[in-house]
């Protein structure tokens, strides 16, 4: 017997609720894989960057054994996948933890497309979705703000404007309320403007951490964050300190913020 299977002889349990594939050398990973199955009980499964750093479940035998093990677990709380994850494993994941999945993790993913957001929808629990440089659509990441109940984190959310827009122009009536937490800034354009931040805090009010990069030829000031009245965690990017109106800005909400990182201001410590 070789050390890869005595291992994996030891670490299948029916009892194990949390499997983390960090530092898992990869012979041992392809047959905890085969044996996936066996983790009845599993909560979490984290499974890193397995398939870009290997490459092992691209063998048809590995994939098709993990997507055999994906149907017996039921219980999942967790599953991360970055960069690897494709519609085929996805979809297996959602089908048989529907009832149970409150945090997906699939960044870096881009085989992933809308195909999913059906799968994805039947997850009525999630929370938290890390859908950052996924292959989804702005149309499709609007679908699953606007229809998962209990979705408040979006780790990395970069798409947030462009996905409420879509939002936007697609629904009727009253305008909609959601419990994002996050705001980030787009990774295709950095810097937002002043009805877009309109947009953001009319619809997502409970936002509480934001990462914003000043530009003044897009917003007036820093004013423009007022609305955002639940901030605890704030990062500001550029702008003076007086003139932009960050000191204006803090007298008004610092007393709210827990966490404040000021990055590339100018003008701090005189006036």
């Amino acid at each position: 017997m070789d050390y890869a299977t005595a291992f994996a002889e030891i670490v299948v349990n029916e009892n194990l609720r949390h499997l983390d594939f960090a530092d898992i050398p990869n012979s041992v990973r392809v047959v905890i894989i085969e044996n996936l199955s066996k983790f009845s009980q599993l909560k979490s499964l984290t499974l890193r960057n397995y398939a870009q750093a290997a490459g092992q479940w691209l063998y048809k035998d590995t994939l098709q054994s993990m997507l055999k093990g994906l149907c017996g677990l039921t219980s999942l709380c967790l599953f991360s996948l970055k960069n690897g994850c494709t519609n085929e494993i996805l979809t297996n994941v959602c089908l048989h933890g529907r009832w149970t999945l409150e945090v997906i993790d699939i960044e870096g993913s881009k085989q992933i497309s809308d195909a999913c957001i059906p799968y994805l929808l039947m997850c009525v629990k999630v929370t938290e979705l890390n859908l950052f440089r996924t292959g989804l659509t702005d149309e499709g990441k609007g679908i699953l703000i606007s229809k998962l109940p209990k979705l408040c984190h979006l780790p990395r959310g970069d798409f947030l404007c462009d996905a409420l827009a879509w939002i936007e122009d697609e629904e009727d009536g009253p305008e909609c309320i959601f419990s994002i937490r996050e705001f980030f800034p787009s990774q295709k354009y950095y810097f937002h403007e002043d009805w877009q931040m309109e947009m953001v805090a009319s619809c997502c009010p409970y936002i509480s951490k934001m990462f914003f990069i000043y530009h003044e030829q897009c917003v007036p000031d820093y004013l423009v964050l007022l609305p955002f009245a639940n901030i605890t965690d704030l990062d500001l990017y550029g702008g003076h300190y007086y003139n932009d109106k960050i000191c204006d800005l803090l007298q008004i909400r610092g007393e709210g913020i827990s966490k404040l990182r000021l990055i590339s201001v100018k003008g701090i410590g005189y006036k």
